[in-house]
């Protein structure tokens, strides 16, 4: 009997190994895939005014979506929504108001809809930082309101399973391919004073998690910041978006 047990240890730890192995072979080649993945998060537009082709010269009008070639009428309903450019103010004027901080945060696109929570600084052991938001959007409170001059900073997860605090931007990953369609995203930011601000994102790109820093500009702007990829979160995601009205 002993020496049953004495043959089957080492045949359990072989085991064992090979999983672990196969395991960390597996992790790796995931890693692999996803970081080759990440230049396809990355989309600059030239512009925020839409180029019009020869073909809507001929033919006025929105061309018909290729995803709707299957059933055309579907665009005769979408062509009856409102532009939503024409329901705020332009967003190169004065805003009259003191900006104050964003409360809530929509992007239709990607069927986001969050409370923004300012985030507070916490200690770290040796170290303090930025808490991270859990299931909402963070705001970098020392960082511009909606509708400010400066680059207002947003945080979400992409997911969080270890954590557990949630999964607001894990549509985030989806804009670059929404654009590179040649359709529009806009980000409805609203702020303690009940202010809408319309922005329209013109730019994602990633960059290693080291090389990620909070920056400024003088003109109005949000970043809706995510790590990437999942369960790796090495680099980061940038969405920059644009003030084109308010309301």
């Amino acid at each position: 009997m002993k020496s049953r047990k004495t043959h089957i240890i080492p045949i359990v730890v072989l085991c064992t190994g090979v999983i672990l192995l196969i395991a960390a072979l597996s992790f790796q080649a995931y890693k692999i895939f996803s970081h080759a993945q990440l230049s396809k998060m990355e989309y600059e537009a030239y512009g925020l005014e839409k180029e019009y082709t020869k073909h809507e010269t001929l033919y006025p009008g929105n061309l018909v979506d290729p995803l709707d070639w299957d059933n055309p009428r579907i665009t005769d309903i979408r062509e009856k929504r409102v532009d939503p450019i024409e329901q705020f103010g332009s967003g190169n004027s004065e805003v009259a108001i003191q900006p104050t901080p964003p409360r809530s945060i929509e992007i239709p696109e990607i069927e986001l809809s969050s409370e923004i929570k300012s985030l507070t600084i916490q200690n770290y052991g040796t170290a303090r930082g930025w808490e991270t938001p859990k299931n909402v959007v963070g705001h970098i409170p020392t960082t511009a309101n909606p509708g400010q001059e400066g680059i207002a900073y947003l945080f979400g997860h992409l997911n969080s399973p270890i954590r557990g605090e949630g999964s607001v931007f894990r549509n985030l990953t989806r804009i670059p391919d929404i654009l590179r369609q040649g359709k529009d995203v806009y980000v409805y930011v609203e702020d303690e004073s009940n202010r809408t601000y319309l922005y329209q994102v013109n730019k994602t790109r990633v960059i290693p998690q080291e090389e990620f820093k909070i920056e400024d500009s003088n003109r109005a702007l949000i970043e809706l910041v995510a790590c990437v990829p999942s369960y790796i979160y090495d680099h980061r995601l940038i969405v920059t978006a644009e003030l084109i009205g308010f309301k």
